[in-house]
């Protein structure tokens, strides 16, 4: 299953129903100043997006979600050991256990060895999305996805 990577305050948003966009640089920009985007209309939802340039140069760029799919939500986080024995995984953003359980012990706490969101597994996380909408656009000298997400249990 594919996934994205949230930071502790997207998380926190993300609980409170305040996030529904996620902005992703694309990971190739095109390699000349693109004037504008369109869909290439090869299917509908639209997947794949045309760049032209002054030049009238074309690059097809496809993007890394479909409208519908369901991802994971990655985030910081660590194991963490109850007083019985059992390990679960622990959430920065929050520092609740998986299995529902305060964490005995406070976020900044110098102690702690927090893991990247790079390396949650699927098993690990809290928050799952499905992808409503995905559109290209220009941010500053950039081109990002806005990825439109919903909830999903």
């Amino acid at each position: 299953m594919k996934s994205l990577i949230f930071s502790e305050s997207d998380i926190r948003a993300w609980q409170a129903g305040e996030k529904t966009l996620h902005f992703l640089r694309m990971k190739k920009q095109p390699e000349f100043k693109a004037e504008g985007c369109r869909s290439a209309c090869l299917e509908t939802p639209p997947v794949w997006f045309d760049f032209w340039g002054l030049k009238g140069r074309d690059k097809r760029v496809k993007a890394p979600f479909r409208p519908g799919d369901k991802i994971y939500i990655r985030e910081t986080w660590r194991w963490s050991s109850h007083k019985n024995g059992d390990r679960c995984a622990c959430y920065k953003a929050d520092n609740m256990c998986q299995c529902g359980i305060m964490a005995r012990v406070a976020v900044d706490d110098t102690n702690l060895t927090w893991r990247s969101p790079v390396t949650m597994p699927e098993w690990a996380a809290r928050y799952y999305a499905a992808v409503g909408s995905i559109t290209p656009a220009e941010v500053g000298q950039e081109w990002v996805w806005i990825i439109e997400l919903w909830k999903v249990d």
